[in-house]
């Protein structure tokens, strides 16, 4: 991208600069100093460029949530228009294409870009990037709507993927990756895969040269990572703002994960990912509790008990070895040391 302003100003910079008097040569010690006139010409010029900077960003951004925003309130029909458009913009005409070959390019497309699943997945890839841009300048205030919008993104995306299994046929589609029972061209895999892809590397960010922009710390640029989406956005502002609903949030975000397996897989592959994994979340969910002191004794119970109820799962040694830690931890002084609580079983933890 070229920024004419940005060389003019510096030119006229260097122009000035080169134009002063020639002064006899300076000491060593005077040779790396400049002069006030040559200091406060320098500042302005740097104030200018940071100004056109700010300027450039904002107005990129701006036509950049416009067009998506407008492109979303036309549902599926508008973000595929969206998608041909940006689609054209990088592929063809910046490489000086022929529009006979974008003309080509879209007629041995056009059964995909038909396909429902496809244009779902392309709308779910728009509204996740849309997102993504509002959140670039959100302040705290904004928070809670960002959160919101999140919470809403998420079934839907998790419904989508569903309905694409459930359309493409059930287990053969899931464990095959193929067409399914009824020969669709877009399948689940399909849609993962688009979802998965950083918004980053959409053609809507390509087309919009967004890239350099999507900066914002502590978001998540993919779609299907919903880890992402609680670990540095829902969760933060649940302990700080509403820390007694976090459970609850926990087991939405356990509940979301576990459906996007079992749409994915077949039972006996599900089956296995759940005997294996659910457990894990379970801990991660009691331990997390514990560090925020939310429900804490009822988190240890729950910590406890996955322990006696998982006797042979790969992790249960640790978990025991972890748990013990958090109970000498939070014992009043004098209470037992960790030395002195060295057994493999954990000590029972007192209920009211």
């Amino acid at each position: 991208m070229k920024y004419p302003l940005l060389v003019s100003l510096f030119a006229a910079a260097v122009n000035f600069l080169q134009a002063q008097p020639i002064e006899p040569k300076p000491t060593d010690a005077e040779s790396t100093k400049l002069t006030p006139e040559q200091t406060a010409t320098i500042i302005k010029q740097l104030d200018a460029l940071e100004a056109t900077f700010g300027k450039n960003r904002a107005e990129i951004i701006k036509v950049a949530l416009t067009r998506c925003s407008n492109a979303l309130a036309a549902g599926e029909s508008g973000a595929l228009q969206l998608y041909m458009d940006c689609y054209k913009l990088e592929h063809f005409d910046r490489t000086n294409a022929k529009a006979s070959e974008f003309q080509e390019w879209a007629k041995k497309n056009i059964e995909k870009h038909k396909d429902p699943e496809f244009l779902m997945a392309l709308w779910l890839q728009l509204d996740y990037f849309t997102l993504c841009i509002k959140a670039q300048d959100a302040q705290d205030k904004d928070v809670p709507s960002m959160v919101a919008a999140l919470q809403s993104f998420i079934p839907r995306m998790v419904a989508a993927i569903q309905g694409t299994t459930k359309h493409t046929g059930a287990d053969s589609g899931k464990a095959s990756g193929g067409k399914g029972n009824h020969g669709q061209s877009f399948d689940a895999d399909k849609l993962l895969q688009m979802l998965r892809q950083s918004v980053k590397n959409s053609e809507f960010a390509k087309a919009f040269q967004l890239d350099p922009f999507l900066k914002k710390e502590n978001w998540t640029y993919d779609p299907l990572d919903i880890r992402g989406m609680y670990d540095k956005v829902i969760f933060p502002y649940y302990i700080e703002q509403k820390p007694k609903e976090l459970p609850a949030q926990w087991d939405n975000r356990i509940k979301s994960e576990l459906s996007i397996k079992a749409a994915t897989m077949n039972e006996t592959e599900y089956a296995d990912f759940y005997k294996e994994h659910y457990p894990g979340m379970v801990w991660r969910k009691s331990e997390h509790l514990v560090s925020q002191n939310v429900n804490t004794i009822l988190a240890m119970a729950d910590m406890l008990k996955l322990i006696r109820e998982n006797p042979s799962h790969p992790e249960v040694r640790n978990w025991a070895k972890r748990l013990r830690e958090l109970v000498v931890n939070m014992q009043p002084p004098g209470g037992p040391s960790a030395t002195e609580t060295t057994s493999d079983t954990p000590p029972p933890t007192k209920t009211n």
